[in-house]
């Protein structure tokens, strides 16, 4: 009955792992397509109404679906950065207005120009619009454009976007420690199924051990490269093909009687109340264990 239900949660466990694992996977896939979507469904704003430039007059609507429409089939997010940069153009400020005191100030290094490609009279050319129209043209929001504009001031140049790409995490795991990581479970003595037709590749290890006791076992004979728990699990379930314990129809009838009749001494043992009874039945109790290992091995 323990044997069984040891198997269980072991099978379970497992499974679970398997499915927390397809989760992320698909989680990361959707992400993707998520970053995919937002790059190409990007709609024309509201009219600027702007009295400088008269923007959405000089660039008529067939040209307003067009801009949208190129921008979208860029596809890539850094892609349309590099566009959206090259219609922007860095002004040095010539003369400055300023109405506090010189240390108070907080000048602006540069301003910018902002352009966007248009018919005029038939022929395409470059069209200066205002800040507000440039937005609303692109379907996209001040920030993006304000992290454009700081590149293009500091560098020279837009920058490939780096989120989630930086390798100063103070969390990340080093390769190192991922090998020793591995090198560790590579080295747990295991079994393979003898009886099953399924999970040839899989390993069953003791049903007494589980991810959180190998998880301190490993953090204890590597005292400078440990990890955390959601870590070694997660290199556990997705390097690896292992449960603990192991499946009912991969145990013989010999390993069933064997494994029963040892219980049942172990039970005896303590219930006895003499010390020569339990010194018998302990002799009976090696001797069954033995016999176990011997056809297991």
């Amino acid at each position: 009955m323990l044997s069984d239900m040891s198997d269980s949660e072991g099978e379970e466990g497992t499974h679970v792992g398997l499915q927390n694992a397809k989760k992320r996977k698909k989680t990361g896939k959707m992400s993707d397509v998520m970053k995919k979507l937002r790059a190409t469904t990007h709609e024309v704003g509201d009219d600027c109404k702007c009295s400088c430039y008269n923007c959405f007059q000089v660039v008529p609507p067939e040209d307003r679906q067009r801009i949208i429409k190129n921008f979208n089939g860029l596809g890539d997010y850094n892609a349309q950065n590099q566009y959206l940069g090259g219609l922007i153009s860095v002004v040095p400020v010539k003369q400055r207005r300023n109405r506090n005191a010189q240390e108070e100030a907080n000048f602006h290094i540069s301003s910018y120009c902002y352009r966007v490609r248009a018919h005029v009279d038939g022929n395409l050319q470059d069209i200066t619009v205002c800040y507000k129209a440039f937005l609303s043209l692109h379907g996209i929001g001040n920030n993006r454009v304000q992290t454009i504009k700081k590149h293009l001031t500091s560098f020279g140049e837009v920058k490939p976007d780096g989120r989630g790409k930086h390798a100063n995490r103070s969390n990340a795991l080093s390769e190192e420690t991922k090998a020793k990581v591995i090198s560790f479970i590579q080295s747990l003595k295991g079994r393979k199924s003898h009886y099953s037709l399924k999970d040839t590749s899989k390993l069953y290890l003791p049903e007494e051990l589980n991810k959180s006791k190998l998880h301190r076992m490993y953090n204890e004979t590597n005292k400078d490269n440990t990890v955390g728990f959601t870590t070694f699990r997660d290199i556990f379930e997705n390097d690896f093909n292992i449960s603990f314990g192991y499946p009912r129809k991969d145990t013989c009838s010999t390993c069933d009687v064997l494994k029963a009749e040892i219980s049942v001494l172990e039970e005896k043992i303590n219930g006895a109340n003499d010390q020569k009874t339990k010194d018998t039945l302990s002799q009976d109790l090696t001797k069954k264990q033995k016999e176990r290992e011997f056809h297991l091995a």
